[in-house]
C-alpha cells in the first residue's frame, strides 16, 4: 500500500484514472483476451515467463542477487578429519535422496491436503545455469546422460569426483570419505593462482563475455562442471567479525562465502546445488534460484538432517569401477587472469556490504498463534509491518513470497503487503494521537491477520494481481505496439520497488533461510516457524538510501512481536482463559 502517505494523495489519484482507463473497454481487456488464449494452448501461462523475466534475464550478480542461502542446523565436528566425514556424509546422504528422485519415490509433497507439483526436482541435481549476452539459458542434464560425478571446490581448486561405479551403483559412505582424504585433499592444498569460479560471482554480461573466452581453450573442463550432480564446498575458517556471532557468519559464508580472502573462491555460483561444508560444524546450501525454489532445497535439507540424525551410514562397498579423482585444470589466458581479479575485487566489496543478521525469537511459536486461533504466518507479517513502521513511520511495499506449486509448472506467488487492515494496525499502534483500548487493537489485530490468510490462501490459487499484471505487460511487449500507461505510471514503478521482500519457509529442522535485497533501501526478511520459536534471518546493503542496520531491525522485529505476544495474552484474561 505505497500511496498512504498524505504527501502521494494527488500521485494516488491520478494512478487511480490510469489504471481505470486500462480496464473494461481499454487496453486491458484486449490484453487478457490474448492471455487466456494463451492459457488455453500451454499448461502453465506464467512459469516460462516468470523464469525469464525474474532470472534468466536478470543482469545483476546471482550471489547476493537471486540465489539463496539456508543453513543446516549445527553439526558436532570439528578440524580436517570432522570435516572431511561430515562432506562424506552429507554427499552420501544427497545421493540417496537423488536415487529416490530418478526412481520416483519421493512421497508427493502436499499443502494442507493438496498434491503439490514435483517437477522442481528433476532440477535439483545436474543443472547448470549457463551466462549469455541479455539472456542466461539452463542446461540440465537429463537421465539419458545421467552424471555419475561430483564436484569439490577447496582453496579455489576443482576437483571431479565419480560418487557411482560404472554400474551405476553409489560408492559407499567409506569409499567416498577414503576419495576425499586420500586424493581430494592432496589435490587441493594451497590457495589456487587463479579461482576461475570467482568468475560466476560477476555480472552475467561481464561473466558471458569470459565465458566465451574461457570455452575456446576448456570446453570439456566446462562440461565437467555444469554436469556434475552438485558441488561441494570444503571451506577454511571463516576470521570472527566484531558484532557478529557464529550464525550470522555461517549464513554469510552460505550466501557470498565471505569474499575471496575468505570462501568465496571456492564457490560457482551458477550450479543449482552448493552443498557448504565449515571446518567448524557450520554448513549450509546456496542454490540457483532459476530452475527451483527454496521448498525443493528444504526438504532435500531436511532429508540431509534426517541422516545425520540417525547417523547410519553402513553399507557395502560399490564393486564396479570409477573414473579416477582429477583436478580441473583451465587454460587462461593473462588477459582472464586480470577478469578473475577483476570480478574478485568487484565482489570482495559487495560482500562486505551485505549485512547478515541471524536470530531466534524464542518467546512463543506455531503452538502459540495455534491457541489463540490466529495464522502463525499472519502474526509475522504483522510484526514485521509493525518493526519497519515504527523505524520509518511509513508502510512499505512488500512482496511476500508463496507457492503457486499446486498448478502444474508452478513457481512462486506474491502476496503483497500491507493490506488495509494491516496498515491500519501498524499506524494505530505506533502514531494514533488517541491510542485504541487493548480490546480494540485485539479485533484489529485479529481482522489483519484474517485478511492477509485469506489474500495468501487467494495467491495461491493463482488469484493475485502481480503475476497476471506481468503476463499483460510481457503480452503488449511482444505485440510490439505502445505499452500501456498503467505500466510506465509512476505508481506502477514505485509499487515495483519494495521495502521488505519477505519469505517464510516450513522445516522440520532448524533450516534458516536468506537471501540479498533487490535494491539499497531494501530489507530482506526470512523465517522458519518452529513449534516454539521463530528462527529469523534479516539481510540489507549497508549504506542505503535508508538508515539503520539488519542488527536494528532484528531488534524491532523482537519488540513488535513481544507487543502482540502481550496483546494476545490480554485477549485470554478477556475471554477467561486464565
Amino acid at each position: 500500500m505505497p500511496f498512504c502517505q498524505e504527501d502521494c494523495k494527488c500521485s494516488f489519484i491520478g494512478f487511480l484514472v490510469v489504471a481505470n482507463s486500462f480496464l473494461d473497454g481499454g487496453e486491458g481487456e484486449k490484453l487478457q483476451h490474448l492471455l487466456e488464449s494463451r492459457a488455453s494452448r500451454m499448461s502453465n501461462w506464467l512459469t516460462p515467463w516468470w523464469v525469464d523475466e525474474a532470472y534468466l534475464k536478470s543482469r545483476s550478480r546471482l550471489p547476493t542477487g537471486t540465489n539463496t542461502a539456508l543453513m543446516f542446523p549445527r553439526w558436532n565436528y570439528s578440524g580436517m578429519e570432522g570435516q572431511v566425514d561430515a562432506a562424506a556424509k552429507l554427499i552420501h546422504s544427497a545421493a540417496k535422496f537423488y536415487l529416490k528422485i530418478i526412481h520416483q519415490e519421493l512421497p508427493r509433497d502436499k499443502l494442507g491436503k493438496i498434491p503439490l507439483d514435483m517437477e522442481q526436482y528433476k532440477c535439483l541435481f545436474g543443472t547448470c545455469r549457463i551466462p549469455n549476452v541479455g539472456k542466461d539459458e539452463l542446461k540440465f542434464t537429463g537421465d539419458e546422460r545421467r552424471p555419475g560425478h561430483i564436484l569439490i571446490i577447496r582453496n579455489g581448486h576443482i576437483i571431479e569426483m565419480s560418487i557411482f561405479d560404472s554400474d551405476g551403483c553409489l560408492r559407499s559412505f567409506g569409499q567416498i570419505k577414503n576419495e576425499l582424504a586420500g586424493n581430494v585433499i592432496p589435490q587441493t592444498e594451497g590457495v589456487s593462482e587463479c579461482p576461475v569460479g570467482s568468475l560466476t560471482s560477476w555480472g552475467r554480461d561481464s561473466w558471458a563475455e569470459a565465458y566465451a573466452a574461457l570455452l575456446g581453450s576448456n570446453s570439456k573442463q566446462l562440461r565437467s562442471i555444469e554436469d556434475s550432480l552438485f558441488v561441494v564446498c570444503l571451506d577454511s575458517e571463516p576470521k570472527p567479525l566484531e558484532g557478529k556471532s557464529e550464525l550470522d557468519i555461517q549464513a554469510m559464508q552460505c550466501l557470498h562465502g565471505g569474499g575471496s580472502k575468505s570462501n568465496s573462491i571456492n564457490r560457482w555460483f551458477d550450479k543449482s546445488v552448493q552443498f557448504i561444508v565449515g571446518s567448524n560444524g557450520l554448513c549450509g546450501v546456496n542454490f540457483e534460484h532459476a530452475p527451483i525454489d527454496a521448498g525443493p532445497v528444504a526438504t532435500l535439507m531436511d532429508y540431509i538432517s534426517d541422516c545425520f540424525d540417525r547417523d547410519n551410514f553402513e553399507g557395502e562397498d560399490a564393486k564396479g569401477a570409477t573414473q579416477p579423482t582429477s583436478a580441473i585444470q583451465f587454460t587462461v589466458s593473462d588477459n582472464l587472469r586480470n577478469k578473475v581479479l577483476k570480478a574478485s575485487d568487484e565482489f570482495d566489496r559487495v560482500a562486505c556490504n551485505t549485512e547478515v543478521k541471524m536470530f531466534t525469537f524464542d518467546h512463543f511459536g506455531k503452538d502459540f498463534a495455534r491457541r489463540h486461533n490466529i495464522s502463525t504466518d499472519s502474526l509475522m507479517q504483522i510484526g514485521i509491518q509493525l518493526a519497519y513502521y515504527r523505524i520509518y513511520h511509513e508502510h512499505p511495499p512488500t512482496y511476500q513470497s508463496t507457492t503457486l506449486r499446486q498448478f502444474e509448472g508452478g513457481r512462486t506467488g506474491m502476496v503483497r503487503l500491507p493490506n488495509f487492515q494491516m496498515s491500519m494496525f501498524t499506524y494505530e499502534m505506533t502514531d494514533a494521537d488517541e491510542k485504541p483500548s487493548d480490546n480494540e487493537l485485539i479485533h484489529m489485530l485479529q481482522v489483519a491477520a484474517q485478511q492477509h490468510k485469506s489474500h495468501t490462501l487467494q495467491t495461491m490459487n493463482g488469484l493475485s494481481m502481480d503475476r497476471h499484471l506481468l503476463g499483460l505487460r510481457l503480452l503488449a511487449e511482444e505485440a510490439g505496439g505502445s505499452i500501456p500507461k498503467i505500466f510506465k505510471s509512476d505508481g506502477f514503478k514505485k509499487m515495483q520497488r519494495y521495502g521488505l521482500l519477505t519469505s517464510p519457509l516450513p522445516t522440520r529442522h532448524f533450516l534458516p533461510m536468506c537471501y540479498g535485497p533487490s535494491n539499497p533501501d531494501c530489507y530482506t526478511v526470512c523465517y522458519n516457524s518452529q513449534e516454539n520459536g521463530i528462527h529469523f534471518t534479516v539481510t540489507k546493503f549497508e549504506g542505503g538510501g535508508r538508515p539503520y542496520s539488519s542488527e536494528r531491525f532484528s531488534e524491532e522485529i523482537t519488540s513488535a512481536l513481544m507487543d502482540l505476544y502481550s496483546l494476545l495474552l490480554k485477549a485470554d484474561v478477556t475471554d477467561g482463559k486464565n
